[in-house]
């Protein structure tokens, strides 16, 4: 009977679980009840519709299941929810062993100070009053889930599969990723997140946490076809350390230590990536031009309390753009206290440019300021003398969250060579549509108006302290890539006078017009009517126009034409090529340059009509000016026998690390006119310099004809001359000349070999005379022996210096004395220090000369008055004469004289 009861109530009981299992109004009931409880324990809004009760085997299917917290910051949801238990456990334990199910989960939420919300509940329940509540799970299993950071600037979405089980009041976790990706503010970094992360949690008081993970993932803005990266990590308690890496190395995150003191969840990490990454990163988009170099960034911060501090320093190294070199080391640092962040900025570059200064930038007020100074000297460009001395150069600007900027700045630069000092001072205004730099140098003023981005100059104005305009660019209206404006030569004169303090007479003004296409620039620049001498010439410019492009990031100058109109001749350029190195000295040139009938004057003492086709070039720091010039009607007005005669040559200055060479082969279209106060001579000349243009080699020969070497007395005429130049020697060349005249009954012959620095003279004379003889027929045309008797060494030394001297002698001084002297020019005074007639004292004589037949003289003694001699000669022919004469003795005769040459 009591076997009947038991059976029958155990019938009855399970009568009654199945009856209530299926009856809605039980499950209705069950809801009521369990909401509450389970939203008191999760201390969050949870909604859900019991699906199916099973009491037999203790299983209960939920359906729309949400669990959202009050403040809407997270929220989970599952389409079906299983929740199950065995009763012999309940039976024998006292507590259940929840198996949670969850299909379809879909957890959402916002960052809170950083962090996503729903981690900061987490731990929340972990160590909050519901330490026991976990103690029922057995294991939570999530199939099909996802997980998003739906934030306005970070959104972070990632499918995932995840287990979670309490074995000995320890919670392991297993979270399966999957195709997750990252996205800011609609552009994504980072996609293809796969991988695991495992926990190891121990709820408490001091809840224990350790976390291990390993990842891998997508890098879009990485360069290159592989863009997979790996992510390592692990936690413990209370500190972690992460390592992300690219597979080719080109991205390097480590160590990335996480601490956590106190409620303070601190972070210091050290990142390597290249420049290039960082570019496309921010601007998510490749580098218009090729951008190299590497950055090192490293950061301490705490994320629990921004307002705690920040700290930490970047450095980018090696820094290229367009394969040029920017700059070899930047490092700028960073704190920040409560509102402001400030630090400082350091700039290294290769010339080497040093730059030192601070910035800040307040939080709150949205305020910031730069200040730059250079720690060092710095070359100007393009220039060898002038140069900034160590913190001469300060710049100071301010600017805010709108890009609005203000500041001044101020510059001092220094002539090494002229010792002369100009100051540069001014200020900056704009926002990121438009700036303004206005300022003075050296009393000119300047007005600009710029396009910061991308960079145009809508309108620069200069003016010279007397605020007369002299330089004017304007943009044009519609389009600001095309622009036009005027430069006045007078302007510019006075800039070249004032930085060079070298003088170039200009008139007139030069017109520019051009655009800037794909950031080159293409510039017209036209002189006409215009005035322009350049130092040491006496030709003139009048007309100029050159067409150019240049590219300022690879620092690249063509020149698609170039003509010049001078006064007398031509210049022009069909094509140029000049590239720059990173001081705008020029790397690389290659310019063919033609000269048609130009005026060319050097040191006012050659002149000459030429033209010419030269090549000027350099490569490889060696300079070249190679090319053939032609000379027409040239006058020389320097002694060609003269060592100095190289020295009115222009010299070429060029940098220390450059060599200037010579290939030029010079000739001579029409015999050269030499006219000094000694030679008067035509040449002809076939020369080849070749070699450093200080001291190039000379190999050719000048031939000497149609000349003279004057002498006081009488010239002697040239029939045979010429300078042999052999590359060994230089400017000391073989010299041969033959020089020959009659005088007084004489035939008298030069003879000159040797070389202009070692010469050999040879005097010959029919009849004949001795060298000391012969040279005072030249000089004063007498051959006595009384001569010799008075000056023998001062003639004999000195008369080589006449020849192969310089023309030192003043020609305007020479013009006047002639002018002074033509009355006189056939009169000759001949001294006599002794008397062969025994009669004594000192006589003078007076010779006149009338054409080239007659001769007359009158000698007289000036001790004895009516000693007096008279003489009449004249030249039949050059071997027969004919002379009358009345002696000391007042006796007259008459001889006929005839010569024969054997």
């Amino acid at each position: 009977m009591i076997k009947k009861i038991i059976a029958g109530f155990l019938l009855g009981f399970f009568i009654l679980l199945f009856w209530l299992q299926n009856d809605p109004w039980f499950k209705r009931m069950l809801e009521n009840k369990l909401q509450p409880l389970i939203s008191n324990a999760l201390a969050a809004e949870v909604h859900f519709k019991i699906h199916t009760i099973n009491l037999l085997s203790p299983r209960i299917v939920l359906t729309d299941l949400v669990i959202r917290s009050k403040n809407n910051a997270w929220s989970i949801t599952s389409d079906v929810t299983s929740h199950r238990f065995a009763w012999w456990h309940l039976l024998s334990y006292g507590i259940p062993q929840l198996l949670i199910d969850l299909a379809k989960i879909h957890i959402t939420t916002r960052l809170e100070n950083g962090k996503p919300a729903i981690i900061n509940h987490i731990s929340y329940l972990l160590e909050g009053p519901i330490i026991s509540f976990p103690r029922y799970l057995k294991e939570i299993t999530g199939k099909n889930g996802s997980f998003v950071i739906d934030d306005t600037l970070l959104q972070f979405e990632c499918p995932f599969y995840a287990q979670v089980k309490q074995m000995n009041n320890l919670f392991k976790a297993h979270v399966y990723l999957q195709n997750g990706s990252i996205n800011h503010l609609g552009n994504r970094y980072l996609s293809d997140l796969q991988g695991h992360i495992q926990f190891d949690i121990k709820p408490g008081t001091n809840m224990e946490i350790f976390l291990t993970s390993a990842c891998t993932f997508y890098l879009p803005q990485l360069k290159g076809p592989n863009k997979t990266c790996f992510l390592t990590g692990q936690w413990k308690n209370d500190q972690g350390q992460l390592s992300i890496k690219s597979a080719d190395d080109t991205i390097c995150i480590e160590p990335v230590c996480l601490s956590n003191l106190d409620g303070n969840f601190i972070i210091a990490a050290q990142a390597q990536c290249e420049l290039a990454y960082l570019y496309k990163l921010y601007f998510d988009k490749e580098p218009e031009q090729t951008l190299g170099g590497n950055c090192t960034v490293k950061i301490l911060a705490n994320l629990a309390d921004r307002k705690k501090g920040l700290h930490g320093h970047a450095v980018i190294k090696n820094v290229t753009y367009c394969n040029r070199y920017i700059c070899s080391c930047a490092r700028i640092s960073f704190s920040k206290n409560d509102n402001l962040y400030k630090g400082g900025i350091y700039f290294a570059s290769k010339r080497p440019i040093e730059l030192k200064g601070m910035w800040q930038w307040h939080e709150q007020q949205k305020k910031g300021l730069i200040s730059l100074y250079n720690n060092n000297t710095i070359e100007l460009p393009a220039s060898r003398y002038w140069q900034v001395s160590e913190q001469d150069l300060a710049l100071e600007i301010a600017f805010d969250e709108n890009s609005n900027i203000s500041g001044t700045f101020q510059a001092g630069a220094t002539n090494i060579r002229l010792d002369s000092y100009l100051e540069l001072k001014g200020s900056i205004n704009g926002s990121n549509s438009t700036m303004h730099v206005d300022g003075n140098v050296a009393d000119y003023v300047f007005d600009t108006q710029l396009q910061p981005w991308p960079l145009r100059i809508l309108q620069f104005v200069c003016q010279d302290p007397q605020q007369e305009t002299g330089i004017i660019i304007t943009a044009d209206q519609k389009d600001n890539d095309q622009f036009s404006g005027s430069i006045n030569l007078n302007f510019i004169k006075k800039i070249i006078k004032q930085l060079s303090h070298q003088t170039i007479e200009a008139t007139g003004e030069c017109l520019l017009t051009g655009k800037i296409k794909n950031e080159q620039l293409y510039c017209c620049l036209q002189i006409e009517d215009s005035s322009i001498r350049l130092p040491h010439l006496y030709n003139i410019i009048n007309q100029a126009k050159v067409i150019l492009q240049f590219d300022s990031i690879k620092k690249k100058l063509f020149i698609q034409k170039a003509f010049c109109k001078m006064h007398r001749g031509t210049i022009s350029c069909s094509q140029a090529l000049c590239c720059f190195d990173s001081f705008w000295y020029p790397e690389f040139l290659f310019m063919p340059i033609c000269f048609d009938r130009c005026f060319l004057s050097l040191e006012k003492t050659f002149f000459s009509i030429a033209s010419a086709n030269v090549l000027l070039k350099k490569q490889n720091s060696q300079w070249l000016c190679k090319g053939t010039i032609f000379l027409e009607r040239t006058q020389l007005k320097e002694n060609i026998f003269s060592l100095q005669m190289p020295t009115f040559l222009p010299k070429i200055q060029s940098d220390n690390s450059s060599v200037f060479n010579t290939d030029l082969l010079i000739e001579t279209k029409e015999p050269i006119r030499i006219k000094t106060p000694v030679v008067q001579a035509q040449a002809s000349l076939q020369l080849h310099l070749q070699g450093p243009i200080k001291q190039p080699e000379i190999d050719g020969s000048i031939l000497l004809h149609n000349g003279s070497i004057n002498f006081p007395y009488q010239p002697l005429y040239l029939s045979r001359g010429s300078l042999e130049f052999i590359p060994e020697q230089g400017y000391d060349p073989l010299i041969e000349l033959i020089a020959k005249n009659n005088i007084k009954k004489h035939a008298v012959s030069l003879y000159l070999t040797g070389s202009i620095a070692h010469p050999h003279l040879l005097l010959e004379a029919t009849p004949a005379l001795t060298e000391e003889q012969i040279i005072g027929l030249l000089l004063v045309g007498s051959h006595e022996q009384s001569l010799n008797m008075a000056m023998p060494a001062l003639v004999m030394q000195n008369i080589q210096n006449f020849i192969f001297r310089s023309a030192q002698s003043p020609f305007r001084l020479d013009h006047y004395f002639n002018s002074m002297f033509q009355p006189f020019k056939h009169i000759h005074l001949v001294p006599s220090f002794s008397d062969q007639t025994g009669r004594g004292g000192l006589r003078g004589t007076i010779e006149f000369t009338i054409g080239e037949r007659w001769r007359a003289l009158i000698q007289k003694n000036f001790s004895l008055s009516e000693d007096t001699k008279l003489e009449v000669e004249y030249l039949l022919s050059d071997d027969m004469s004919v002379r009358a004469f009345r002696n000391e003795r007042r006796d007259v005769g008459a001889e006929f004289e005839m010569r024969w040459k054997f």
